[in-house]
Order: structure tokens, then sequence, then C-alpha cells
């Protein structure tokens, strides 16, 4: 039962629940992905001024976490995840954290994530960029599997699967890179569900190793606790006035409305995190739609159909008859040649003789496809 009170944070053990936690520890991840989702589309759609932002959105949400991380733990001595559920970091010993072990949490909450982000980032930037320099398909495109064997049957080298021999046998960096850095997040993340197995059965007070390495752990925060911060920050918030006000006119102006923009944002911080989730799937929405309306999206022809075989059936002059029975054609059904029959000719052919009756190319009773004619 103790696992279970931990999990649901019904009793006092010492700290939060493991749903406080992992929310605490996830809500930074989210806001990240969500402003890098903002950034890639504002990249992709903005001018070429605007080009960079798509490029360095890493280095921009970077900076953004490093000045709202800082804030919140100067201000609240938490990180900001750990601030909107209302927690708390204090020493294992006891007492707030020391000024070393506020510098070393910015290590793990923006230093870690960045690098992280970078190394994946530099990982597909190949593929990215292959992707966006290839250009529309035309009549050249990659075909069905049913194309493939077309032009295997046929023997011709079907669009997209002649071979190239890779540039060189010797593995780059990159190479290196890709098979190594998904066991180092592996590692990494089984480490962290280590800890946190561990925290929900109280073997261990800290609740991730990255807490354990700075001596700290986590705890709600009491009346006492926000009456002490509160007055922290008001003493922090009149020192940056102060310092603003020693600047000239128009210097102390821009600082004070920067500070006063700074503070707004980190009292409203939960006010402003559910805007941009509510911004992130609005733009979501409606880019979708768009690509939806759009009438002019290309559409690829369809593969050309193999020949008929000397063997096979002869075509009709009709094409609302079938191949097979010579009537009109009921509960049409197409080959893997493209050809359509009706489904219980075909069905019965390709059962006994396992191919088309056409073209003589391979075609089993799994193959064949129904064909649904609107009215």
């Amino acid at each position: 039962m103790e696992g279970l009170e931990r999990l649901e944070g019904l009793t006092e053990l010492g700290g939060p629940s493991l749903f406080e936690v992992v929310g605490a520890d996830r809500l930074a991840a989210a806001a990240a992905a969500a402003l890098d989702h903002v950034l890639r589309v504002w990249g992709i759609r903005a001018s070429r001024r605007f080009w960079w932002v798509r490029s360095y959105r890493e280095e921009v949400i970077g900076i953004a976490r490093l000045l709202l991380e800082r804030q919140s733990m100067e201000g609240r001595n938490a990180s900001a995840g750990e601030g909107f559920f209302g927690l708390i970091r204090e020493a294992a010993a006891g007492g707030v954290p020391s000024a070393r072990q506020k510098r070393l949490s910015l290590i793990f909450l923006v230093a870690m994530p960045y690098v992280q982000a970078k190394i994946d980032s530099l990982i597909r930037r190949p593929e990215d960029e292959e992707l966006e320099a290839a250009p529309l398909p035309s009549g050249n495109f990659e075909p069905p599997v049913e194309g493939r064997l077309w032009a295997q049957a046929l023997g011709q080298p079907a669009a997209g699967s002649v071979w190239r021999p890779p540039a060189s046998l010797a593995w780059t960096w990159l190479d290196w890179a890709r098979a190594v850095w998904p066991w180092v997040q592996a590692l990494k993340e089984g480490w962290v569900l280590a800890y946190q197995i561990g925290y929900l059965f109280s073997k261990t007070p800290f609740s991730s190793p990255w807490l354990h390495l700075l001596g700290l752990k986590l705890r709600r925060m009491t009346s006492e606790d926000f009456i002490r911060l509160e007055q922290m920050l008001r003493s922090a918030r009149a020192a940056q006035f102060a310092w603003a006000d020693k600047h000239a006119m128009p210097i102390r102006l821009v600082l004070r409305a920067l500070f006063k923009f700074w503070h707004f944002a980190n009292d409203n911080f939960k006010l402003l995190l559910l805007f941009l989730a509510f911004v992130v799937k609005l733009a979501d929405w409606w880019y979708t739609n768009e690509e939806v309306r759009d009438e002019t999206a290309y559409i690829p022809p369809p593969p050309v159909r193999p020949p008929p075989a000397e063997d096979g059936l002869k075509l009709l002059s009709s094409r609302e008859h079938c191949t097979i029975c010579n009537q009109v054609r009921r509960n049409p059904a197409a080959s893997t040649s493209g050809y359509v029959f009706c489904y219980p000719c075909i069905f019965k052919y390709a059962e006994e003789h396992g191919c088309c009756p056409i073209t003589r190319l391979p075609c089993s009773v799994q193959e064949i496809r129904r064909l649904y004619e609107s009215a």
C-alpha cells in the first residue's frame, strides 16, 4: 500500500506524489516541444529574413529556458515545472539550496536538454535536408509494391529501385552517433525510471538521479514557504528596479519596462503556458485544414499497367465487360496488374491458377482488391 500512497499522494511521506514529480519533469519538455513546433512552422512560412529562427531554434529555446529556469530557481527555489505543481527544492540535510546547488541545477534543467536536442537535430539533419531538397514528384516517382513487382517481371528497372553504393566504407562520426546515441538515451531513461520506481516505494528520497547528484529533494510548499518566497521575490524585484534607476532616462525606461514584462510573465506563467498550448493546437488545426482545402495538392499518376501476355486472355473492346465471363462486370475487383474483373470470376481464377488472367503475373486471392463505385 505504501507504493499506492506515494503514487496518489494520499499520505505525508515526506515528499510529493509520483504524479506530481513526473508532471513537473515533463512540463518543461512539453513546453519546449510546443515552442519548437511554433518556431519550425514560423521558420518555414516566414520570409527569408526569419529563416535563421528555424535553423537555430534549439538556441532560442535554450535561451528562453535559461531565463525562465534561472528566475524560478532564484525566486522560488524550484524549477518552472516544480513551481507549477507547488513543489520546492530543499537540501537533503534540510534547509534552502545553496547558491552552488542552484547554479548546478541550471545545468541539468537547461544545458542537458539543450545538448540532447542539439544532438538529435544533428542526427536528423541529413534526412531533413534531403527531404526539403527533394522536388515534387513528376512522372518518375516511387511506385507501390505492385509496380515494382511488375517492373521486375517485365525485366525493366522500377523508379527509385536503383542501388547506389555508399560514398565511403568507413564510418563517419555521424554514423557512430546514430549507432550509439539511442543506447545512451535508453540508459538515461532507464536510470531515471529506476529512481522513480525507488521513489514510488520509498526506497530513496530522491525522485531523480539529477537531484541525488545535487543533494536536493522535493517537497510540497507550505504557507511559510509562500510567505518567505514572496518576501524574497519583492526584495529581488526592488533591487532590479533600483539598478535600473541608476541609468540615464531613456535606458531607465526601457529597463523598467523589460523588468515589468518579465515579472508579469513569471507571475502568470500558468496562464501563459495554457495559452501557448491553445495557440499550438489552433495553428495545427488551421494549417491542417489549409492543406486539406488546397485543391492544387499533387496527386501522383497511377503506374502504367503491364501489357497483356501472349498466352493470356485477350482484352475486350468494352471496358464494362469482364474478360473472364464476357458479361457486364458485377462487384468489380482488380488484380495485381490493375485489370478489373468480376469479383467472383477473378477470385476463382486466382485461386486455381495463382496469376492474373491477362498478364500472367503472380496474383493471389489475398492480393485482389475490391472496388466500390459511388452512385
